[in-house]
């Protein structure tokens, strides 16, 4: 197995120039596509592989460790026995975090998966697909100490893998049983329940796309069917499902049956729907349109989604899993406007989201709807002309941090904003991009240890790279990881199935 090699910034650039042109190119057909194959790091690999983390051509996987520069610390030290770091608002109760885990490209071998360690404050990456193309991990999804996603290493297509946090190796589960780069099954919206991964895949076997399961314990997949053996939708087009959310043991996820239903909201028990298959809750928007639910959010025994009727526009609807009854909670934006929430985020019994009502004075601003006394109200009016657009909303100690407009105009851009439940205030955490009309627009904000971690971009020269805030004082770049200009993480809108998640390993 490949040890991992610990380098600076600046040694692996002078390794990498090094060693261009002196690795033995091998074809990246040999990869074995076997259903349960490993590809692992390679012993054999030249020393100077730790600078590219591949060796060229042969789509063998290497984990290479990066330590960066030491950081600039936030003014608060607080940190815990394990030295991982801590915000002021760390809760006791809560896990400790010791990793976060989001695609990411270092300016040599494109967008991979890559692992910062709170705990030495370096990174490695996987590198799966040889050169600079990158095989784009999607959907991570953490299950006992492993995280599974969706990636293409150039030989297979894109497929399932599996990184073990334990042996730091990824491996391949390739589900279409077609060889070749084009031929692959794609899954998407990869969700975890009792030790099976469900997401939406097509195999090539003529069923098209539709609920897949894959079996973490025996390696056993396929379509999920009902007692006649079919799938939610027979034929080569498939049910399409996205979206998947586990809520009490049941998976629910949006799917299209035809043009008789358009795509609506389904829910399946794996117990319960043995024989039947996936069921759908309700039929919302009557006919081919489809009420396309999205941003689902849950309470107890109730899901809640933005989705649209046909009638009163996109708005927030609930279902009722013990009343089997689904409605919309609010027609926000009255009439056939759409109120189009979004991020939906639930904290002690109250949802909060995006949305806007229509009118001149309350653009798109950050809303909340109180189950406990059935209350949808605006919370905030940030930017008085345009809306704020809160994006990316995550809970901490009793805030909401989220990026969002500010000012009356938007000159100041897309910042990081806070919002404290309990006093109704909202307020400027950081002007991280400083000047007029530039944004810094964070991303992926995700909270460990009473930190918050996320994507932004302060300068072009820098591009978008890895920060961190304890939610008070001034936010710290953590490094330039793609030096230069060079954009450590992807668009986040040209790529919305990636993402970061944290894990206690």
């Amino acid at each position: 197995m490949k040890k991992l090699v610990k380098i600076s910034l600046i040694a692996a650039v002078a390794l990498w120039i090094g060693g261009c042109g002196s690795s033995t190119d091998a074809p990246i057909s040999q990869l074995n596509t076997d259903d349960t194959s490993t590809v692992i790091a390679d012993s054999s690999a030249p020393k100077n592989s730790a600078a590219k983390g591949v060796v060229k051509g042969t789509g063998k996987v290497v984990a290479v460790e990066v330590t960066p520069p030491k950081e600039t610390d936030i003014p608060d030290d607080t940190t815990n026995d394990i030295t991982v770091e801590t915000g002021k608002f760390i809760r006791g109760a809560s896990p400790v975090i010791k990793s976060l885990f989001f695609p990411a490209d270092n300016g040599l071998s494109g967008i991979e998966l890559y692992r910062y360690d709170l705990v030495s404050k370096s990174y490695t990456y996987t590198d799966i697909r040889a050169g600079a193309l990158g095989s784009n991990p999607q959907f991570l999804t953490e299950v006992n100490g492993k995280i599974y996603f969706s990636a293409d290493d150039g030989a297979n297509g894109r497929e399932l893998w599996v990184y073990d946090g334990t042996t730091n190796t990824a491996t391949i589960r390739n589900l279409n049983v077609t060889s070749g780069p084009l031929s692959h099954s794609n899954p998407r919206y990869i969700t975890h329940l009792n030790g099976i991964l469900y997401f939406s895949a097509d195999d090539n076997t003529g069923e098209g796309r539709e609920l897949y399961y894959y079996n973490i314990s025996t390696n056993q997949h396929g379509y999920v069917r009902n007692h006649l053996l079919s799938t939610l939708r027979p034929g080569a087009l498939g049910s399409d499902p996205r979206d998947l959310r586990v809520q009490d043991g049941v998976l629910y996820f949006s799917a299209t049956q035809g043009p008789a239903f358009g795509r609506e909201l389904y829910k399946y028990d794996p117990v319960v729907n043995a024989n039947s298959g996936p069921v759908r809750v309700a039929d919302i928007n009557p006919g081919a349109g489809g009420s396309n639910p999205r941003f689902m959010a849950s309470i107890g025994s109730k899901i809640y989604f933005s989705a649209n009727d046909g009638v009163t526009g996109r708005e927030m609807w609930v279902y009722d899993s013990v009343t089997n009854i689904s409605k919309r909670v609010r027609d926000i934006n009255p009439g056939a406007g759409n109120s189009n929430p979004r991020f939906l985020t639930e904290v002690n019994g109250v949802i909060f989201f995006a949305a806007t009502d229509g009118t001149v004075t309350l653009g798109r601003e950050l809303w909340k709807y109180d189950t406990n006394i059935d209350n949808v109200a605006p919370v905030a009016n940030i930017n008085l002309v345009f809306g704020s657009n809160p994006s990316y909303i995550q809970e901490m100690d009793g805030n909401l941090y989220f990026a969002g407009w500010g000012r009356l105009i938007g000159e100041q851009g897309m910042e990081l904003w806070k919002y404290n439940i309990s006093s109704g205030q909202a307020t400027l955490v950081d002007d991280i991009a400083v000047g007029l009309f530039r944004s810094s627009a964070p991303f992926w904000i995700t909270e460990a240890n009473g930190m918050l971690y996320f994507g932004a971009e302060n300068s072009p020269l820098n591009g978008r790279e890895l920060w961190k805030s304890d939610g008070e004082n001034q936010s710290i770049m953590i490094n330039n990881f793609n030096p230069g200009a060079g954009n450590f993480f992807p668009n986040p809108g040209i790529n919305p199935n990636m993402g970061m998640i944290k894990t206690t390993w």
